[in-house]
């Protein structure tokens, strides 16, 4: 008897200990599906149109290096190449839009024009000195205003970027929390659902009714909004909980199993209850 005692003593520790392995796993199980270069796949899966954004912006950037190229290649012929011909390269405006990876440039500076590694370096140097106000204006105001407009897309990439990035991580904490609390909810409600229906709890039988009802009318509302919001979200908590409601009926199982195999006392003693009219 003592022993039956320490077993059912030590469901309550289990319960929480399988409980938190669940919110472990989950959170193994969505970071493995995230991306590692930065892209917004998983925010893609959920519903959020993110990337078309960034696409729109680096197709506008193109179109700005392509008439950079333009307007400036007389003058990166004369301050840069002595005299000599320059061929401007297509893949400079032709990468942004087929063979670009996100954050592939950090910094302006880095970013090719198309005239080549030298000729480009020239270039923004020129550029710089021409916004400076002691050095010389060389370049022509076409062409700074052309580079102007093209430093200005740039950095206007590089916001959306980084704030993609941001609400990229805000989505998979959220996908992570919600599917973590959709485990615990269906495990805790296995348990709730077990003590309704054990026989020393028949008194409370219409106040564990009521408070049922009462957990899914507040949970209601969550699981409409969930599903206005992203029904691939709601698919994956359903998931969740049906791994911690299966995990929950795993464990009582295997607890009852244990419970039973305890062997009985050898006093020869029975224990022996009164009925009693209940009023």
């Amino acid at each position: 008897m003592q022993t039956k005692k320490q077993n059912s003593e030590g469901r309550s520790r289990q319960q929480t200990m399988f409980s938190t392995q669940i919110c472990i796993i989950l959170f193994i199980a969505v970071v493995s599906c995230t991306t590692v270069e930065g892209a917004l796949s998983w925010g893609g899966f959920l519903g959020a149109d993110w990337r078309s954004a960034e696409e729109y912006m680096r197709n506008d950037l193109a179109v700005f290096i392509k008439n950079t190229q333009r307007i400036c290649t007389k003058d990166v012929e004369k301050l840069c190449m002595s005299g000599r011909y320059v061929a401007a390269q297509t893949s400079a405006y032709t990468d942004w839009t087929d063979h670009y990876k996100r954050h592939m440039y950090k910094y302006w500076e880095d970013v090719p024009l198309g005239f080549g590694a030298a000729p480009d370096k020239c270039l923004h140097h020129e550029f710089d000195d021409y916004k400076s106000v002691i050095s010389v204006k060389r370049l022509i105001p076409k062409c700074v205003e052309w580079i102007e407009k093209t430093e200005g897309q740039f950095e206007k990439i590089c916001k959306r970027e980084k704030g993609n990035d941001k609400r990229e991580g805000f989505v998979i904490f959220s996908t992570i929390f919600a599917t973590a609390i959709a485990a615990v909810v269906g495990y805790m409600l296995g348990v709730f659902l077990k003590d309704r229906d054990d026989i020393m709890e028949y008194r409370n039988r219409a106040e564990n009714k009521k408070l049922l009802i009462y957990f899914c009318v507040a949970i209601s509302i969550p699981i409409c909004i969930i599903m206005w919001a992203s029904p691939k979200l709601l698919l994956l908590m359903a998931v969740a909980f049906g791994i911690g409601r299966g995990a929950q009926f795993y464990v009582q199982k295997r607890q009852d199993g244990e419970y039973l195999a305890v062997p009985g006392s050898d006093s020869r003693l029975v224990f022996a209850a009164i009925p009693v009219q209940l009023d």
